[in-house]
Parts: structure tokens; C-alpha cells; sequence
């Protein structure tokens, strides 16, 4: 979960310089990073109820 929201923010920092958007593609980033690792932690979570159901 850490991984996708630092790779989110760490992408939409640099996209900014690039393209100078300041802040738009950080808070993009962020959320998607955010959206990614909270759908990780769903699935995880499901993975472990299905192991613990056999």
C-alpha cells in the first residue's frame, strides 16, 4: 500500500515540473495512489478470509 501512494505522489510531483501544472498532478497522483493501495488492501483482505474459510 505505501508503494502505490509513494510511486502516485513521486509521479505526479515530477509531472508537475515537467509540464508545470503545480499542484493538479500531485493531487491526481495522490488520490490514484491512494485508490490503488486501499484496492490492495481489499484484496488482501479477502485473500486471508478465503484461507482462513478452508
Amino acid at each position: 500500500m505505501l508503494g502505490s501512494v509513494t510511486a502516485g505522489v513521486l509521479g505526479g510531483y515530477l509531472l508537475d515540473r515537467w509540464l508545470q501544472t503545480a499542484p493538479w498532478c500531485l493531487v491526481g497522483g495522490s488520490l490514484l495512489g491512494i485508490f490503488v493501495g486501499l484496492y490492495e488492501l481489499i484484496l488482501t483482505a479477502i485473500n486471508l478470509g478465503k484461507r482462513r474459510g478452508n
